[in-house]
Formats: C-alpha cells, sequence, structure tokens
C-alpha cells in the first residue's frame, strides 16, 4: 500500500461543494495540498467534477475537484452525513501558500 507524502491538515472547516448551480453545504475533515474529505448529506457519484467554496485566511476562493471516493452513511443514521473524498485539480497558488504557511 502507497504511503501518503502529502502532509493533511486536519480541518472542520464549513465549505460550498457546488454542483452545476447549487451549492450543497459540507465540513471539511482533512486537506492537502491534493485533495480533503468532507462530510456532507448530498451524495456525489465518483468521478464527478464539482467546484469547493473555501475560506483560506481571509479571501473565500473556487476549487475544482473530482470527486475519488464515497462512503455513503446508513439509512438508519440520524444524521445521515457522508464522507466523500475529493482530489483538488489545478489549485490555485492562494491555496498551496496556505500548506506553506503551515509549515509543509
Amino acid at each position: 500500500m502507497k504511503e501518503r507524502t502529502r502532509r493533511k491538515v486536519k480541518s472542520l472547516q464549513n465549505v460550498i461543494i457546488r454542483d452545476d448551480r447549487v451549492g450543497y453545504a459540507a465540513t471539511i475533515r482533512d486537506v492537502s495540498k491534493s485533495g480533503m474529505s468532507v462530510k456532507t448529506e448530498h451524495v456525489f457519484p465518483t468521478f464527478k467534477l464539482v467546484d469547493v467554496l473555501i475560506k483560506v485566511g481571509d479571501k473565500a476562493i473556487q476549487l475544482q475537484g473530482s470527486v475519488r471516493w464515497v462512503k455513503e452513511a446508513p439509512l438508519n443514521q440520524k444524521d445521515r452525513e457522508h464522507e466523500m473524498g475529493l482530489a483538488i485539480l489545478n489549485p490555485p497558488q492562494e491555496f498551496l501558500d496556505y500548506f506553506e504557511l503551515a509549515g509543509d
């Protein structure tokens, strides 16, 4: 099994995941330069391209992501939050700079 070589930052930051013009609330569980794990009530199919609106410092930026995996919550679970892994495609420099400042 391949080990992670990129630093992950634990986070509970709220973000918006947009599919076309519809936005869905999500919470980041952890994030790295190349991807993030989020919890959300909405499920997207794998390899679906989405936009992620995230706040970095004092600035809101938009990332493009691709859904890589989905872990659906059981039907009988009260809050029904699903977890998804998103690959970040062509992240802007201001997003990458966040990890440089965090000591990556």
